[in-house]
């Protein structure tokens, strides 16, 4: 970390963590993409001794899609050396190609996550991890599991964030606005879907069910509305929002994860 650096990031406070990038992503990523260029590389040869223009074409297609399929797998584990992001109690910084962004948690406009489990006959067997920040200056971020304890990291990111931007969509709120959360949006009167607003007295609760946040309505069984969480901007801040407009409560301590 450079002095310039050490100096910006002395403003935020007690440090939360620090990550780098590394762990068996990087590996089953490296080695996965070299197989996958291999045997993309092994059908285009095989291209030449096909029978017929049409198994040439197939081969050709398939072996590209593979060795592309590979070359992304090989550029997350480039686009993740030097990475390290270190995180503060008032804001974060992150260094990704060279690139070092110091920013205060006041600073992000967005944070938007999508975690996927992988299941082997019920057994986990890998979980990808994606967290995109907008900054309010215009500049976006992302990481993934290339980064170390990913999970961790955006539990804590989420977390900072919540608790920064509720308070300000609150009090936009109060002041008569409408903010939208993906294909939800809320306002002084409740839950909008596009097409129906639900007032806050009607909401019989709103909870996540596997990555999709769910709204239920007072007198009705099916529910009213649900939205995904990987497509919600700022989905913590909706439930906070949603918890102290509909009982004068206090924002969720940490996203539910």
């Amino acid at each position: 970390m450079t002095a310039e650096v050490m100096r910006d990031v002395a403003r935020f406070g007690r440090p939360l963590g620090e990550y780098r990038g590394g762990g068996a992503a990087r590996i089953l990523y490296g080695g996965g993409g070299l197989v996958l260029i291999g045997l993309g590389v092994y059908l285009a040869i095989l291209v030449s001794g096909a029978a017929d223009p049409g198994s040439m074409a197939v081969l050709l297609v398939f072996g590209l899609l593979l060795a592309a399929l590979g070359g992304y797998m090989l550029w997350m584990v480039i686009a993740s050396l030097g990475t390290q992001v270190r995180l503060f109690e008032g804001g974060f910084s992150a260094t990704q190609r060279g690139k070092t962004t110091v920013a205060a948690w006041a600073d992000v406009e967005s944070i938007t996550q999508q975690i996927i489990r992988q299941r082997y006959y019920g057994i986990p067997v890998w979980t990808s991890y994606s967290y995109r920040l907008a900054l309010t200056n215009g500049q976006r971020l992302r990481f993934t599991e290339t980064i170390g304890k990913v999970g961790k990291m955006g539990e804590i990111m989420q977390r900072q964030i919540t608790h920064t931007l509720t308070p300000r969509a609150l009090e936009s709120l109060r002041m008569g606005a409408s903010l939208p959360f993906g294909k939800l949006s809320v306002n002084p009167m409740g839950v909008s879907n596009g097409t129906e607003t639900l007032r806050w007295n009607e909401i019989s609760n709103v909870a996540i069910q596997n990555g999709v946040i769910i709204i239920g309505k007072v007198g009705k069984r099916m529910r009213w509305g649900a939205a995904s969480i990987a497509k919600t901007p700022n989905a913590y801040v909706f439930l906070s929002l949603a918890d102290i407009m509909r009982q004068g409560g206090s924002p969720r301590e940490s996203p539910p994860f």
